[in-house]
């Protein structure tokens, strides 16, 4: 029983995380698109 919720817990926890570097490479790459764009203008 422990096992299971503690693998749940791990689930939910890497899935946010997973989330979480997802974002940040959204905006890494939005910010390096922006300053693609700079530079092109």
């Amino acid at each position: 029983m422990y096992k299971i919720i503690s693998i749940d817990n791990l689930q939910k926890k890497s899935v946010s995380y997973l989330a979480i570097i997802e974002h940040q490479c959204g905006m890494f790459f939005t910010g390096c698109g922006a300053v693609k764009n700079a530079q092109n203008v």
